[in-house]
């Protein structure tokens, strides 16, 4: 082998070796985008804007759509601009649940809910609670424009409003 034919040689293995660095670093980063899209949730926003903090918002996830004896049961979570009371006494600022839809009423029930004293759902929850099949808790988002009481429904019911989310 000539001196010429060994120095591209020397050069194709730095190239392939580089190539391989390459490689496993975009796996390493391919990985870890993919453990911070599961941390991050499938959240869409249906009203308000989930950037500022001040700001009322409604979110759902619809990955959590299942079906309980035939009742669609979603996930939702709420952030307020102000603190609130429950009905319970709990002062918060931000709450995430569960709700059972009906679909033929167009109407759904809080089934459980944990608040925060945070908006967005930072810290640990003050206070959760669970609804009983006599204790009804309605789903309304009091002084919330945007209709996302009907928006959840549809979501639950039809997923119309999965597909018309932007």
């Amino acid at each position: 082998m000539t001196s010429n034919q060994s120095k591209f040689a020397r050069r194709i293995d730095v190239a392939q070796g580089m190539k391989w660095v390459h490689a496993i670093w975009l796996a390493g980063v391919l990985i870890m985008a993919s453990f911070a899209a599961c941390a991050a949730g499938t959240w869409l926003t249906l009203v308000g804007n989930p950037a500022d903090a001040a700001s009322d918002y409604v979110q759902f996830d619809p990955a959590s759509l299942a079906y309980h004896q035939g009742v669609p049961e979603l996930a939702v979570r709420v952030s307020r601009a102000r603190p609130r009371t429950s009905k319970e006494g709990i002062t918060f600022r931000s709450f995430d649940g569960v709700v059972a839809v009906d679909c033929e009423y167009g109407t759904a029930r809080f089934l459980r809910a944990a608040f925060y004293a945070n908006p967005d759902f930072q810290g640990e929850p003050t206070s959760t609670v669970v609804f009983g099949p006599s204790d009804i808790r309605p789903m309304a988002f009091r002084e919330i424009a945007g209709e996302p009481t009907q928006r959840v429904v549809r979501a639950a019911c039809g997923h119309s409003a999965v597909k018309s989310v932007s």
